[in-house]
């Protein structure tokens, strides 16, 4: 398996300035303006990449909420991500 990948990413969210909104904000969550950190997350990615013309790709990501989010500090959110690729 030459051409294909498997990635650990570790991701650390901070706002730079909390009184600043989010740009794009889909949030179903009050964020507290005092705290800065937004949480840690996890993602694992397997990319298959092995034929000429067709790829095939899967995510699942994992988020801790910080203490910016006021009604769910600590809490998990997960999410899954597949992805097929043909060329012709």
């Amino acid at each position: 398996m030459r051409s294909s990948s498997l990635d650990l990413v570790y991701h650390h969210y901070q706002r730079v300035d909390p009184e600043r909104p989010l740009h794009d904000e889909r949030l179903e969550a009050t964020l507290d303006e005092r705290h800065h950190d937004l949480g840690h997350g996890v993602d694992v990615v397997l990319a298959l990449e092995e034929w000429e013309r067709f790829e095939l790709t899967f995510a699942l990501a994992a988020l801790r909420a910080g203490d910016a989010f006021t009604d769910r500090p600590g809490t998990w959110s997960y999410g899954g991500f597949a992805s097929v690729r043909f060329a012709f």
